[in-house]
């Protein structure tokens, strides 16, 4: 919870910020919609909005972003649930694969350059934010030759909903469409500060950019 008000507090400041701006730098304010691949912890899928205000003509902006990372299951909890694959298979006699995985809601708050351009050239970008990650894990069907093996499961990994401080950052580089609509090529890194094993999840994404401005 000490995440969540630390990200609610410094949206709040950034705001406040994008208010006092130049009444000019508020036509270039964007929404966008990212999805991407993840990989590093158990590869999956993530997706996200964002909206990006202007902090003056510098092409700095202050991001607010919200997703969904579909798995950030790390390697030391994989190897445990294949441990576990192999314990049900001997007690069955059945080939298993279990459906466990550990998806997070995240929020962040950041800031992000990219050079301004006249809107016809590709242009690099950096990003970075703090904001907090929400995970919980997640257990599809757990019946195997009519044993049900979900009480091992929560029992050799857990079953608990944590949320944590989370810190994102990423680079690439924004392709322009028209005045108004521009495409992100980019690299992020995730990480969510639990306690041993850590969350390191990248994830190579797009996003559509929509600019309100002129």
């Amino acid at each position: 919870m000490r995440s969540i008000r630390l990200f609610m507090t410094g949206a709040a400041a950034v705001v406040a910020l994008a208010v006092a701006a130049p009444a000019s730098a508020q036509s270039s304010t964007y929404a966008a919609g990212l999805g991407g691949v993840t990989f590093g912890t158990e590869g999956s899928a993530g997706v996200g909005a964002r909206l990006g205000v202007p902090l003056g003509g510098s092409g700095t902006f202050v991001i607010f972003e919200i997703g969904r990372l579909f798995n950030v299951m790390p390697q030391e909890i994989a190897d445990v649930v294949e441990l576990v694959e192999d314990l049900v298979e001997l007690e069955t006699g059945e080939n298993v694969s279990l459906d466990v995985s550990i998806p997070a809601t995240y929020g962040f708050a950041g800031l992000r350059w990219s050079p301004p351009t006249d809107g016809r050239r590709l242009a690099p970008f950096v990003e970075g934010g703090f904001g907090f990650g929400r995970m919980s894990v997640s257990i599809g069907e757990a019946v195997v030759g009519g044993v049900n093996v979900r009480p091992i499961i929560r029992r050799e990994i857990g079953d608990e909903t944590n949320t944590e401080a989370l810190l994102a950052l990423a680079g690439g580089v924004r392709v322009p469409f028209s005045p108004q609509t521009s495409l992100d090529l980019g690299y992020r890194y995730t990480r969510i500060f639990t306690d041993d094993p850590v969350v390191n999840t990248s994830m190579i994404y797009g996003a559509i950019n929509y600019s309100f401005g002129r």
